[in-house]
This record gives structure tokens, sequence and C-alpha cells, in this order.
């Protein structure tokens, strides 16, 4: 946006050949096609666009301003468009909360999408491939959401400055989601920034790193159901993820019902802690009435 202009996105059906791109001998013509789709919108002074994994079918774009007009967020304004490659749907994506969109995340196979948004508590909602909302996951401390390779198992997280909790979820073939193990499926993983899953689909990593954090540093290694299987500390850690492997190393595999119950009866025993023990996560309060640290008064400001 640009001196009272609108702000837009444009999608084009660029059909040049390699040596027309290396050797620029295209035509004005053809250099400059006409978009087949385009998109504008006001109060906006930077996107983020997000292609559909594997078909390329469609592209979500966020849409950000600096500066909230209402004045009810710090963190700016933010909307959700959707543009197809075909120039068939062109449209704002309508969300079920008002505030600021926290992510937005694509399935890896390109069926679907996640919006984690709104004023805490925030509202998470899967939508399909055509912006249809299919399954609303409710409101609650959550921040983050990230698909396993395969689409099908789900992590929603509240990180920064929210609680921590985890909750994990199986998509089901007909867009339902269901919480895996109950209770036991909600984990407390404190001081954590970022979340991956590993390449079997099944395990995932989460990790404390500076300058976000400049103690405490560990990655912290869980299940797709909750149970953690391993930590490993550092002095300090900048990122964690993990590397490419070649499509169909791993295979898809559903939930395992035994593992899946025998989490539960651990569950059972323990509550929710920063080592993963199961129980319902504690209700979100906003940072203004959370107890601060003790501090003697001659060190208070």
């Amino acid at each position: 946006e640009i001196k009272g202009a609108p702000a837009s996105v444009r999608v084009y059906n660029v059909q040049l050949s390699d040596d027309q791109l290396v050797n620029h001998t295209a035509t004005p013509v053809e250099a400059t096609p006409e978009p087949i789709a385009r998109r504008s919108f006001f109060r906006c002074s930077s996107v983020k666009l997000m292609w559909t994994p594997v078909t390329g079918e469609g592209c979500l774009v966020v849409a950000e301003s600096s500066v909230d007009a209402t004045n009810q967020s710090y963190y700016g304004e933010q909307k959700l468009h959707y543009l197809s490659h075909d120039g068939s749907i062109d449209q704002q994506v309508e969300l079920l909360k008002e505030g600021p969109i926290h992510d937005v995340q694509w399935s890896p196979i390109g069926r679907d999408f996640i919006v984690v948004h709104g004023f805490m508590p925030a509202k998470t909602v899967l939508f399909d491939a055509k912006c249809k909302p299919i399954f609303d996951f409710g409101s609650g401390a959550y921040n983050m959401v990230r698909y396993n390779p395969f689409g099908r198992f789900i992590a929603l997280c509240g990180f920064g400055n929210l609680p921590g909790d985890v909750t994990f979820y199986d998509r089901k073939a007909d867009g339902k989601c269901k919480k895996i193990g109950g209770d036991a499926g909600t984990v407390r993983i404190s001081n954590a920034v970022s979340a991956a899953w590993a390449p079997d689909g099944r395990h995932i990593i989460f990790a404390t790193t500076t300058p976000r954090l400049r103690v405490d540093n560990r990655i912290r290694v869980y299940t797709y159901y909750g149970a953690q299987v391993g930590q490993e500390d550092y002095k300090e850690l900048l990122e964690a993820g993990f590397t490419n492997v070649a499509p169909g190393t791993f295979p898809d595999l559903p939930m395992n019902h035994d593992e899946i119950s025998k989490r539960k009866a651990e569950g059972a025993t323990g509550g929710a802690g920063a080592t993963g023990g199961g129980g319902s996560p504690a209700p979100y309060r906003p940072p203004s009435a959370r107890a601060a640290a003790y501090r003697p008064p001659g060190m208070r400001g």
C-alpha cells in the first residue's frame, strides 16, 4: 500500500522456455503477461505467501499491517486471503474470531490448512483447500501449529509468553480431528521456542534456543501421543531441526492404540509438567495476571 493506493497480490502464468529465461529473448508481451488472479486490499505493509504443497493449486496470503486501525492489538493487524492458480477463487478467508493471526500452516499433502487466530484464548480452525471450515479445535492458549510430514498428526502448541501446553491430534479422513490419548495427549513443555516433526512422522522435537532464551537451552523429543523419550542439554543452542529424507523412506502409519493405552495409564499416575506428564492444561492467564517472582525491596525498580 503506497500513497493511498491499495496493496495487491497477483498470480501469473509465465510460460517461457529456458532459452528465453537465460538469454532474455522473450518479447515484451511474453515477458509481461496478464495476471490470471489478483487480490487488492488496504491496510497492508507486508505479505507472506504460502503456496499449496505438492499441487501448487493455490496461494494463501497473510496481509500484515504494523498498525491496528481498531487499536485492539499491539502487534498490528493481519488478514488472510486465498487465490487459486487458475483465478477461479479469489477471496478473503473468513476467520471465526477477531484478533491477530498467530500461525497458518498448510498440510504437507495440500488438502487443507490450519489457522490459529484471535485474541487469547485463540481459536484454531481447520479449513479445506476451498477455504471452508471443516473442524473447530476450540479455543485455548495456543499460538503455533505443526503437521507431521504425512498430514496425519497435528501438534497444537502455546509457546512464548504462554504456559507451554502442547496437544496432539489425529486428523481423520473426513477432516475431523481427534485428540490423541485424552488428557494424556496434552503435555506442558516449559520454555520451548520451536517445534519440528521427525521424518518418520511419529516423533517431534521441541527446542529452547538462544537468543530467545540464553539459559536452559535444550531439545526434548516426544512421541505423537505425548510421551517424552529423550532430552539433550546445550550451553548454547541456535537452532534445531531434521535433515530431509527421500520420499518413501518412512511409511505413513496410523496410531498404535496399545502405545496410547499405556500412555494413558502412565498419565493417570502423574500430573502435567515440564517432563511431559498427563493431565489437563492450566487455564490461560494473561501476563499481567500472573504472579511475579519475589524481589527484595532493595532490588525493586
